[in-house]
């Protein structure tokens, strides 16, 4: 099932340009690590039919940016036609990336294709993200996940604030679920985004860019889309970044009011986003 959305659709020809050149960008704290092997040998394995220019870029200690190491690949990629972002601890399945790329030839009106990620033990790590701002839609959406109590208990960990964020991943794939932003675990990011987007914001310390470049995308005029035949298992946290996920949190505060992010992720938007079973061009 397809559902699109967007008042502002960028002027791209019909089918949406063909995508042959993906840089694929690795950002990692050690090239040797076994997961970061497993993750780069995937990528070998599942994308021969295209011309794939894989950039991992190596950079840690404390000075790691998710968000300056993805830059640094793109730039280094510079002649692809799009570019994927992919963590480090991400072992994707046959098919995603054909799948992510059937996606955004279908819909030029898409300017991030993401994937549907599992949990090591199998159960559904992301199918898209959502931005409730109460805590009545956290715990209405959190109902859907059979979590109400424990999206009780994170809402009273932060004092009952009305409008904090709440940075929510659906677990299921449905249609009808809004995508208000994808995770940069797997994401992939069209060349006519880019070109009007730009880079991923450098100020983030780590966590919440991807939230950040969603919203970007959204207010140039784009669409997020998600393709459900683009799947891999996510080993969270476990290499590049570890647990520091909420140190991006304070500067996401301080760049997008409530009221911003509901009028770029509802009163502007027609449709919710765009859910795709493409396979390939």
């Amino acid at each position: 099932m397809t559902i699109r959305g967007g008042k502002r659709v960028p002027q791209l020809p019909e089918g949406g340009p063909r995508i042959r050149r993906v840089g694929v960008v690795v950002p990692t704290a050690d090239a040797k690590q076994p997961m970061t092997q497993a993750c780069v040998e995937a990528v070998h394995r599942t994308t021969r039919g295209f011309e794939v220019d894989l950039q991992l870029v190596e950079s840690g200690g404390p000075d790691f940016r998710f968000s300056r190491s993805v830059n640094q690949g793109m730039r280094a990629s510079k002649d692809a036609d799009a570019w994927v972002l992919l963590n480090d601890d991400a072992v994707m399945d046959a098919g995603w990336l054909d799948a992510l790329v059937g996606t955004a030839h279908a819909h030029p009106h898409v300017g991030l294709v993401g994937a549907v990620l599992r949990y090591p033990d199998g159960g559904l790590q992301h199918a898209g993200g959502y931005l409730p701002l109460s805590p009545v839609e956290y715990v209405t959406a959190s109902v859907r996940h059979r979590a109400p109590f424990w999206a009780l208990r994170r809402i009273r960990a932060n004092a009952w604030k009305s409008d904090f964020y709440m940075f929510g991943h659906w677990h299921s794939v449905w249609g009808m679920h809004r995508l208000d932003f994808l995770t940069a675990a797997c994401v992939l990011i069209t060349r006519p985004c880019r070109e009007r987007v730009g880079d991923y914001d450098e100020e983030y310390i780590f966590g919440c860019e991807d939230v950040d470049y969603s919203l970007r995308a959204l207010d140039q005029g784009f669409e997020l889309a998600l393709a459900t035949r683009a799947t891999g298992v996510h080993h969270e946290s476990r290499t590049a970044g570890g647990s520091l996920h909420l140190k991006g949190e304070p500067t996401f505060r301080s760049k997008w009011t409530p009221e911003h992010v509901r009028r770029l992720t509802r009163t502007l938007r027609i449709g919710r986003g765009v859910h795709s079973d493409a396979t390939g061009v």
